[in-house]
């Protein structure tokens, strides 16, 4: 009996961090009062225009050259100026000059004799971007919520802008963990940017993104599927919309597809946010490597282990070569190779594969951490296949505690830990308890993923083995029944363990003596066998 957790760890964790937005602050507030009728005034809307068309290169050139040409490298334009040189700068990745930019720009606001405050806050929320894009969650709080704090301080929270550092914030929470607190700040910041008239721009996009990640992360994917799918209509309107942005929102509602079962569905969004990302002249690698490892995770669950192996191996080739501060993607493909070797029957290199990845996130989040926990569940997964299914039992137990104090009770992972736990508990013969722990588990699935996804045809699938095992063949019928009928399962269809559950469910007609429906589903088995033999080959 195969537990269903191992292969939801996926991508929780890979795309925690899969929503990473510069928003050009400095370039959307051009409130500047500049030298009128200078060289310097041209070369400055020169270099926004081609920020706007994603030229960051030919735009940090221009604002460099004008610069040059300021009369005052002192004045209130030097202060915009460098701002916009940092914004462009990291668009281009370059953070140690974007940072360098970004403090010069304080510097000399902070020597003039009336301080721009608004372009303060402007540059704390860059600086907040910077630390986030470079794993600093914890510093990138602090200073967009001094971004924040300095614009209540101006009367000025009803700006669009606003919105856009409140959102940032929720983005920095959320990729403590603190997903709770974090989806206040998003609720704010859509509410703030939909009452300023401003629901059709990218700032409302990346916004409604952020908030569909954190719903994807809380387990609430109706949620996270409506919003993307709300922002993906959004950007279809826009007139011109970044390559990032677009890769970002398509790889995003591949990801809650993927959660869902409905790969057929996400493996399309997901290759055009590669394809895109590829053709970017400035590619964000971590999120290349990240819609990579979801491609992986597609063509994994869906029998085609070869081609994840390979895609996976591509994944981690990238981040191998980011800064060291991107690292945090690496034990997650670590992870997710190492299923693909347990599927291949290399236990050893499986083992090695995940206690690497439970290594790295026990000591960079601790015992408390639903990655950690994630990776718990496949290592238990190894001890079971060894036999040991009372140790195998009691880790999945601990991945299960961690999951609920962490993610609450009704959390699809917490589901995935309690099938876990069922199917220790019935390889030491406990079939009422596993019974117990399956209706849980598939409580939880149907509420948070739907009748028709093939979580819970597996649940139904795995009930019926329990039932089978206590003899109790007219309840293994009913619920094997749900699990092989697309009527009532539709996302079971495509699954790749399909054709042996027909094959399972035959064998139970039989003993029934219903000859011909058991005749019925051997014919699909084999249908079934011979179209996924066929997928596989291409």
């Amino acid at each position: 009996m195969e537990s269903s957790g191992s292969m939801r760890l996926l991508l929780t964790n890979c795309l925690q961090i899969s929503v990473r937005a510069c928003l050009g602050l400095a370039f959307l507030v051009a409130a500047v009062a500049s030298e009128s009728g200078s060289i310097y005034t041209s070369l400055r809307d020169q270099a926004t225009a081609a920020y706007d068309k994603g030229s960051f290169e030919q735009a940090a050139s221009l604002l460099q050259s004008a610069i040059a040409r300021l009369s005052d490298p002192a004045s209130r334009d030097a202060v915009v100026l460098w701002c916009q040189l940092g914004e462009a700068h990291e668009a281009e990745r370059k953070f140690a000059d974007a940072q360098q930019e970004y403090q010069r720009s304080l510097e000399i606001n902070d020597r003039l004799s009336t301080p721009d405050e608004l372009e303060r806050a402007i540059v704390w929320n860059d600086l907040g971007t910077v630390s986030e894009k470079t794993g600093h969650f914890r510093d990138a709080e602090l200073l967009l919520k001094k971004s924040y704090w300095q614009l209540e301080s101006l009367h000025a929270t009803t700006l669009p802008l606003t919105g856009s550092v409140l959102s940032n914030i929720g983005l920095a929470i959320a990729n403590q963990g603190r997903y709770k607190e974090a989806q206040s700040f998003y609720d704010r910041s859509l509410a703030l940017i939909a009452q300023s008239g401003n629901e059709k721009t990218i700032q409302y996009v990346r916004a409604l993104t952020n908030s569909a990640l954190l719903s994807y992360d809380l387990g609430q994917y109706p949620e996270s599927l409506e919003n993307d799918k709300k922002a993906l209509a959004i950007e279809d309107s826009l007139p011109l919309v970044a390559a990032d942005d677009r890769a970002t929102t398509l790889n995003n509602l591949g990801l809650t597809l993927i959660q869902l079962g409905r790969f057929a569905e996400a493996e399309p969004l997901v290759q055009q946010a590669i394809a895109l990302r590829k053709g970017e002249p400035f590619c964000d690698r971590a999120k290349l490597a990240e819609s990579i490892a979801n491609l992986a995770t597609i063509e994994r669950s869906t029998g085609r282990f070869e081609s994840a192996r390979n895609h996976d191996q591509e994944a981690l080739e990238i981040v191998s070569a980011l800064p060291d501060l991107e690292h945090h993607l690496l034990p997650t493909i670590w992870n997710n190779l190492g299923m693909i070797a347990a599927h291949e029957k290399h236990f050893k290199e499986a083992e090695n594969l995940y206690r690497k990845a439970a290594d790295y996130w026990l000591k960079s989040e601790g015992p408390s951490s639903p990655k950690y926990a994630a990776t718990l569940c496949n290592i238990a997964a190894l001890q079971s296949h060894r036999g040991h299914h009372k140790e195998a039992q009691e880790t999945q137990e601990k991945a299960l505690a961690i999951r609920q104090a962490a993610l609450g009770p009704n959390h699809p992972d917490v589901a995935s830990s309690l099938s876990n736990v069922a199917a220790e508990l019935f390889y030491q013969k406990k079939y009422d308890e596993a019974l117990d722990f399956y209706r849980k588990a598939e409580a939880i699935d149907e509420q948070t993923l739907g009748q028709n996804s093939h979580e819970v045809a597996r649940l139904w699938r795995n009930m019926g083995v329990v039932y089978v095992a206590c003899n109790q063949l007219k309840d293994a019928e009913d619920v094997y029944r749900r699990a092989v009928d697309p009527g009532q399962s539709a996302d079971a269809s495509s699954h790749p363990d399909l054709s042996a559950w027909l094959q399972e469910y035959a064998d139970i007609l039989r003993k029934e003596g219903h000859f011909g429906e058991a005749e019925q589903a051997q014919v699909r088995a084999v249908g079934v066998q011979v179209r996924d033999s066929i997928k596989s080959f291409h």
